[in-house]
């Protein structure tokens, strides 16, 4: 969702329900799929991922930056920004 052109996100003020694969393992041939609800956060500048399952939850900014999901999922990855086209 990051390239240029035609948005590829079209959210507004909806809640997106669907599932978010995970990899734990260094060979990569691991996923897992967790339930995820999506929405946007109150100023509409960044995306709120909700872990279902396990009631957490992560904050991904719409102009790229840092993002901390649970620490057994990822810890301080960096996102670029999503397209705003």
């Amino acid at each position: 969702m990051t390239s240029t052109g035609k948005p590829e996100l079209t959210i507004g003020d909806r809640t997106a329900d669907g599932y978010l694969a995970f990899d734990f393992t260094p060979v990569a041939k691991n996923k897992t799929l967790n339930a995820v609800r999506i929405k946007l956060d109150s100023t509409g500048s960044a995306l709120v991922v909700a872990l279902t399952e396990s009631g957490t939850s992560a904050t991904i900014p719409l102009a790229g930056g840092r993002v901390s999901f649970p620490q057994r999922l990822a810890e301080e990855m960096q996102c670029r920004a999503f397209n705003k086209n």
